[in-house]
């Protein structure tokens, strides 16, 4: 049984068992959520012309590169930005992510529908397409259509006895370029009409440095990595006494290099202020194996300031497979 958008046909005897069939294959679909991480492209800790972050890249000659709000190309259809994917010309570029590498297979997926979709932009015919890959086989979805605009590409596959792997990709031919944006995974055999939103979380990064202030490089001698990709969102900075003379003034580092052009700092005389990073998109991007550092660059003249608490909040995205996936597999 699977799902047919072409029914119940407008008339016939066998409108009613139609009917059920479609509501059977709603149920097993409805209330599911997007799976995957990333699905909008937020995180490129490589920078903006290597695979973000939660993707891999392959093909010979095949490159990617970020596209979307405040770029020279400013192409998007859902959130911020989008991954450009151009073929490298001997080979079929492929824009990939695991949701169970092989390493994390569990064989509770077998016999399940799964389904994917995705807008896609892409100016030729037969040129770029989606797929599902779970070790046994691949199911693609139809070739957008060409024109440069964007479609929503769908595609569904059953996971089968022997499947080692579950993962989507975005397709080109070997000559081919495309725009990919906000891809949504569902459990389920009907295939999503349109973007889901995936799990995200927030936390925050705290330190501490009590009583009077004074300059030092990496605060308490804390370096931070996280497990799982991660975007800074914001500084914020609370003193429990004001400086006076000269503002109080914080760095936070990805791998010793500033995330700023203009660090927070609090004004002499205040006891708070923030600031959202400033520098290269990649600097605010922490992968795995990055470290973030927080430095006192500058205290007062008069009054150096005391008590100083340095909040660095960050996104991560939850990945609902999570569970499966052992320490090399989160990426």
């Amino acid at each position: 049984m699977a799902w047919d958008s072409e029914k119940p046909e407008t008339s016939g005897y066998l409108i009613s068992a139609q009917i059920r069939q479609n509501w059977v294959a709603l149920e097993k679909t409805l209330g599911g959520m997007n799976l995957l991480a990333d699905p909008t492209f937020l995180i490129w800790s490589a920078g903006d012309a290597l695979a973000p972050d939660h993707w891999r890249l392959s093909g010979a000659g095949a490159g990617v590169s970020r596209a979307g709000l405040g770029l020279a190309d400013a192409t998007r259809r859902v959130g911020r930005f989008c991954a450009r994917v151009a073929a490298g010309g001997a080979e079929e570029a492929v824009l990939r992510q695991h949701l169970l590498p092989p390493a994390a297979w569990d064989n509770f997926m077998e016999g399940l529908a799964v389904s994917v979709g995705c807008w896609v932009l892409c100016p030729s015919t037969n040129t770029a397409r989606i797929a599902i890959d779970d070790g046994t086989g691949r199911s693609n979805s139809a070739f957008h259509p060409g024109g440069g605009v964007w479609r929503w590409l769908t595609v569904s596959r059953m996971v089968g006895p022997g499947a080692t792997q579950l993962a989507v990709s975005g397709r080109l031919t070997p000559t081919g370029s495309a725009y990919f944006s906000g891809w949504t995974f569902l459990i389920g055999e009907v295939p999503p009409a349109n973007f889901q939103p995936a799990p995200v979380g927030t936390g925050s990064v705290v330190q501490i440095a009590a009583g009077s202030l004074v300059a030092v490089s990496a605060l308490n001698g804390m370096r931070w990595s996280p497990r799982r990709p991660t975007l800074v969102l914001e500084t914020r900075l609370r003193c429990g006494g004001a400086s006076a003379g000269l503002p109080i003034v914080v760095d936070v580092n990805k791998n010793g290099a500033s995330m700023y052009l203009s660090r927070p700092q609090v004004n002499a005389g205040a006891l708070t202020g923030a600031a959202i990073p400033d520098g290269t998109y990649a600097s605010r991007c922490l992968g795995r194996g990055d470290a973030l550092s927080i430095d006192v660059d500058q205290v007062g003249t008069f009054a150096p300031g005391a008590d100083l608490t340095v909040v660095v909040d960050a996104l991560q995205y939850a990945r609902p497979l999570e569970s499966f996936l052992g320490v090399a597999d989160v990426n």
